[in-house]
């Protein structure tokens, strides 16, 4: 079906979006069951049922988990539920989630910080497992954490503060449940497991693995091994982008890097276990269970797609509007937006004139009940 101007016209009067969009990443629509968003600089919270929410001190929400993290105009953090009931005072310079190296999100622990004292670790409910004493609180494994200390070594902890890998490395990078590589004092990368055996001493500029194959860079160049370190493909190539691994960071040049250094080439978590292979600015597709060449066809850069269940539908542009399909390429909301957002908790941002609202999977609009008004109360 073609949607001309004059009928999209006719759709746009159906709608009646009011709200600025507010935020990024995941924080951009529904996230487990609410929506941060604003209205005229107000921050309205938004369930899945219609329901809106404004709290009346001057306080800025963040990021809904169990509860709300939110933070002063003094940029101090807390923890809140929606009725107004402060679980964490707001003492902290820091309170983010976090990431699970392994499956690239984490709903389970938050990371806090104290400018005096260091990093710590609280569950959803606030309780403060690990106290503020670290220099880094980086990835989880499970109910494992990625830890530097003050004399920045790191190591390996669990979430009673039991040392699982002791502070010995000048980095970790957590690899599964069971093995992870590690900076030693060389400067090179070696293999371990969480008994601290070395698996592969530590010789490598970087290394990954997954199951039996893992890539690493000797000399410059970029090879397949397997466990026994032993090479599979000789190390012969320029350049090799992985995507198991989902966490990336952002550098003052404009690069994402990963916890070895490694500028990545992929942004998306996908989780194929491929390797991406350049030669002579070429790339081609490796596998990374088997150490083999799984593709001849060539591309300028690694590329890499969302995998989607049937029953999801995918934001689609058509004559530079918006819409969503379903994973057969059949329209099911027609291309009438000027932006869209992923559906998250079936409910998906979408913007009409510069002004966002929020759609079902059906195209409609969620009616919003009046606002009810949030009075802060001390716990």
């Amino acid at each position: 079906m073609v949607w001309d101007n004059e009928s999209i016209k006719i759709l746009h009067q159906n709608y009646n979006f009011e709200f600025d969009l507010w935020g990024f990443g995941r924080r951009a629509g529904f996230h487990n069951g609410y929506c941060i968003t604003k209205n005229k600089k107000q921050q309205i919270i938004i369930n899945k049922e219609g329901q809106t929410f404004i709290f009346s001190e001057n306080i800025r929400i963040l990021e809904c988990n169990k509860h709300f993290i939110f933070r002063t105009n003094e940029y101090k953090y807390g923890l809140i539920n929606i009725d107004g009931t402060v679980i964490n005072q707001p003492i902290y310079n820091e309170y983010q989630a976090i990431s699970d190296y392994i499956t690239g999100v984490n709903n389970v622990y938050f990371r806090i910080g104290l400018d005096e004292s260091g990093k710590g670790v609280v569950d959803t409910d606030g309780i403060i497992l690990i106290k503020c004493q670290y220099r880094k609180i980086l990835e989880s494994i499970t109910d494992y954490f990625i830890a530097e200390n003050m004399n920045r070594r790191y190591g390996i902890i669990d979430i009673n503060n039991n040392p699982i890998v002791p502070f010995i490395y000048l980095n970790i990078f957590a690899l599964s449940d069971k093995f992870f590589t590690a900076k030693a004092y060389n400067k090179l990368w070696g293999l371990y497991d969480y008994e601290n055996n070395t698996i592969i001493q530590p010789q490598y500029q970087s290394l990954y693995f997954y199951d039996e194959y893992g890539i690493a860079k000797l000399n410059n160049k970029w090879g397949i091994i397997d466990r026994n370190d032993k090479s599979v493909t000789g190390f012969i190539f320029d350049d090799m982008a992985i995507d198991v691994f989902g966490i990336y960071y952002h550098n003052k040049k404009g690069h994402y890097r990963d916890r070895q250094g490694n500028i990545e080439h992929l942004r998306h978590y996908n989780n194929t276990k491929n390797v991406y292979v350049k030669v002579n600015n070429k790339w081609t597709t490796y596998s990374l269970i088997t150490g083999k060449p799984i593709s001849l066809t060539y591309s300028d850069t690694p590329i890499v797609k969302y995998s989607y269940s049937p029953q999801e539908l995918i934001p689609t542009c058509v004559n530079k509007l918006w819409g969503f399909a379903n994973t057969d390429g059949k329209m099911v909301i027609p291309p009438i937006f000027d932006e869209v957002r992923v559906f998250k908790d079936d409910r998906a941002m979408c913007c009409i004139n510069n002004k966002w609202g929020i759609v079902d999977k059906t195209g409609k609009q969620l009616p919003l009940q009046p606002p009810t008004i949030i009075k802060l109360k001390s716990i």
